[in-house]
C-alpha cells in the first residue's frame, strides 16, 4: 500500500469536513495510529498495514463521520506541550485554557496551596504541579468521572495533586488556598445552537453550558468562598466567557480584590479574570 493513497482514502470518506479540518484530522489519525509521517504521505512511501491495523482505522473513521471529536477517538488532547488522555466523561482542554496557565506561571507566587475547581481532565492541575513542583496542588470536581480521568492523567506525568469530590455550588473548599483557579461551565444554554455538532452529541453538558438567567452562578459562588477560605494576599484566576469580562471583574471588585485584570486571549477576547485579596483581610 501506498501512503498517499491511504490519506486520499480516509479522506475521501470524510467529506463532509471542511477541507483543511478533514486533512488534519486523517494526518493526525495515521501518524497516532501507524507512526505515519506527513513527510511520508507527501512522498508516497510504500507502508505495510495490518489487518488489525486498517480494521481499526475503519472503526475510527465511523466514530469521525458521526461527529465524535478526533481527541475522543484518539483518546488523546494536546495541552501545554503533553497529550493528556480524554474521554467523554471530560470536556477536551481548548487553547484558551493552554493561556490561562502561563498567566498563572506569571503571576502566582511561587509556593503554596493551589486549587483548581472543575478540573475535568485535570489539564489545568497536573500541569500546574508538573511546571511548579513547590506547589501544592489540589483539583476539585462534581464528577466522579472525570476524577478518574485527572487521576489517570496525573500518573501518567508523575504529578503529584489531590483530588476531591464535592460540589462547589454547596460544599466549601476542601482545604484553604493560596491560590484559586478555575474554567467553570461559562457558555450560555442559548449559546449552544451556534456550537459544532462534535461538541454538542459527545462533550458533558454540565462542563460547558449555565442558564441564560444565572450565568455567573460558579463566579460569584468561588469568590463567595474565597472570602473565607482564600489566604489574605492569596489569588484569584478565572476564565470566562467573553460576554461576561466586566460583570466577573466587578464581583471581585466588590470583594475587595485588588489589582483585578481583564485579560484578553490570543484572538483579543475577554478571557480572563485576576485579582488579589487584600494582605490585611
Amino acid at each position: 500500500m501506498l501512503a498517499k493513497e491511504l490519506f486520499q482514502s480516509i479522506l475521501n470518506q470524510l467529506q463532509e469536513f471542511p477541507e483543511k479540518e478533514s486533512s488534519a484530522i486523517v494526518k493526525l489519525l495515521l501518524e497516532k495510529k501507524l507512526n505515519l509521517s506527513f513527510a511520508q504521505i507527501l512522498a508516497n512511501a510504500p507502508i505495510e498495514v495490518s489487518a488489525d491495523q486498517m480494521a481499526g482505522i475503519e472503526q475510527d473513521i465511523e466514530r469521525l463521520k458521526k461527529n465524535e471529536p478526533i481527541q475522543y477517538v484518539l483518546n488523546e488532547a494536546h495541552f501545554y506541550g503533553r497529550d493528556f488522555f480524554v474521554d467523554s466523561r471530560v470536556l477536551i482542554p481548548r487553547p484558551e485554557t493552554e493561556e490561562l496557565i502561563a498567566i498563572i506561571l506569571r503571576h502566582a507566587p511561587k509556593t503554596g496551596v493551589l486549587v483548581d475547581i472543575g478540573t475535568g481532565s485535570g489539564c489545568v492541575a497536573v500541569t500546574a504541579a508538573v511546571e511548579n513542583q513547590n506547589w501544592d496542588v489540589h483539583g476539585i470536581d462534581i464528577s466522579r468521572d472525570a476524577l478518574a480521568v485527572a487521576a489517570q492523567n496525573a500518573e501518567k506525568f508523575n504529578a503529584e495533586i489531590t483530588l476531591h469530590q464535592c460540589d462547589i455550588l454547596v460544599d466549601p473548599l476542601p482545604q484553604s488556598a493560596d491560590m484559586i483557579v478555575s474554567n467553570p461551565p461559562y457558555v450560555l444554554d442559548s449559546e449552544g445552537a451556534q456550537m459544532k455538532a462534535n461538541v454538542l452529541s459527545h462533550e458533558p453538558h454540565p462542563a460547558l453550558f449555565v442558564p441564560d438567567n444565572d450565568p455567573l452562578r460558579f463566579y460569584q459562588r468561588i469568590v463567595s468562598l474565597s472570602q473565607t477560605q482564600l489566604n489574605p494576599g492569596g489569588f484569584l484566576f478565572f476564565e470566562i466567557n467573553e460576554k461576561f469580562g466586566r460583570q466577573v471583574s466587578s464581583l471581585l471588585a466588590d470583594a475587595n480584590f485588588q489589582s483585578v485584570t481583564v485579560l484578553t486571549d490570543i484572538h483579543e477576547k475577554n478571557r480572563f479574570v485576576m485579582g488579589q485579596k487584600s494582605a490585611s483581610t
